[in-house]
């Protein structure tokens, strides 16, 4: 699931980067979703690694929420992957750029 959120971002980058026009894509991970984004138990660190770096406009971001939850129930700090930022609230964050006009993808 995550791989096609991935192909989704890389593909409207290229397709709109191409077309000369500014294109951001954010991929909020929050939930089980986290897992993608944790440097101990993502099964994509190689592809988020590549995308990150080599994808202009693309972006990822973690719930504060979803790593506050699952600190306390694992009973140690998370580490997330290089470049993964964290948003206060994922679910928050979906909202706010819906509301600044962005398009929502749901995978």
């Amino acid at each position: 699931m995550f791989d096609l959120a991935l192909n989704n971002a890389v593909n409207l980058a290229r397709e709109y980067g191409e077309a000369a026009e500014d294109m951001e894509v954010e991929i909020v991970a929050y939930g089980p979703g986290l897992h993608m984004v944790r440097t101990d138990t993502s099964p994509t660190k190689a592809r988020i690694k590549s995308v990150l770096e080599s994808v202009p406009g693309v972006v990822m971001s973690a719930c504060g929420n979803t790593i506050t939850a699952m600190e306390h129930a694992e009973g140690r700090k998370l580490e997330l992957l290089p470049g993964v930022g964290v948003v206060r609230a994922g679910a928050v964050r979906l909202v706010a750029l819906q509301e600044a006009g962005w398009s929502y993808l749901r995978i």
